[in-house]
């Protein structure tokens, strides 16, 4: 309220997001502690911290509802951001469709045989990216199209 007397035109003073702006603090301050980023496995070096501030709030609002403090989780869905140029409504799609548990799920021996990058590539080819919940089909069906 002191914020909002002091500077009136500016409206991303509300009590909301001030709220969001302490939560975007604490979800992120681990980052500059060295010892939990190693056991994070994210690295400062790596660009990911820059990331952060790529976004659009209205995204980072979104990450941290959804991701609630797992860095790990925030940091897959800010890069598949910036990586694919997601909307807030595709983001907010593949946050509701659980897009960061599904990745990369099969059960495979492929990081024991094949070489790290080969093994990567194999494991991205055969996650599981579909999600038909949203489909209610309630009567029979077939699905061969015949024509």
């Amino acid at each position: 309220m002191h914020l909002q007397k002091e500077i009136p035109n500016v409206k991303e003073l509300s009590v909301t997001n001030l709220k969001y702006m302490k939560k975007f603090y604490e979800m992120y301050s681990p980052l500059n502690r060295p010892q939990l980023v190693d056991d994070l496995r994210i690295s400062q070096s790596s660009g990911n911290f820059d990331k952060i501030f790529s976004i659009p709030w209205g995204h980072q609002r979104y990450i941290m509802d959804r991701c609630e403090g797992d860095l790990n989780k925030a940091f897959f869905f800010i890069s598949k951001t910036l990586e694919n140029s997601w909307s807030r409504a595709v983001l907010l799609n593949f946050l509701d469709t659980d897009l960061f548990d599904r990745q990369g799920k099969a059960i495979t021996n492929f990081t024991n045989n094949l070489p790290a990058l080969q093994s990567d590539l194999a494991n991205e080819m055969t996650r599981d990216p579909y999600n038909f919940d949203f489909i209610a089909i309630r009567q029979n069906y077939k699905e061969h199209y015949q024509a």
